[in-house]
């Protein structure tokens, strides 16, 4: 398993997150059922302007992206969609220490 993340971000405020996730196996049933799996949890986000996905598998490697531009996104219609979203959107904005400690929480080396 191969995990990145990039925020990009203008003093306090998170303009832009953007993931890359990949999946090595020779296992295809496992690969296939790790694409239904993260389909499945971005399913919900799929008219959401400005969150874009993209999960695809080629060879013995699943890529699964993520492009959320906060700059732009309804945080209102995020929250909406799973009420988790709240604790990472405070008026409509994400801060960085806030995504910053969700990341570390989660065991995420962060580097400025």
């Amino acid at each position: 398993i191969d995990l990145k993340y990039e925020v990009l971000y203008t003093g306090a405020y998170v303009d832009v997150v953007k993931s890359k996730e990949k999946i090595t196996s020779d296992d295809e049933e496992l690969l296939e059922t790790y694409r239904k799996n993260v389909e499945t949890q971005y399913a919900p986000y799929k008219d959401v302007e400005h969150y874009v996905t993209n999960v695809s598998i080629d060879g013995n490697v699943l890529t699964s992206t993520a492009d959320i531009d906060y700059t732009k996104i309804d945080t209102s219609k995020m929250i909406e969609i799973d009420s988790a979203n709240g604790s990472l959107i405070q008026d409509g904005k994400v801060k960085l220490e806030t995504i910053k400690s969700l990341y570390e929480s989660l065991g995420i080396t962060c580097e400025k």
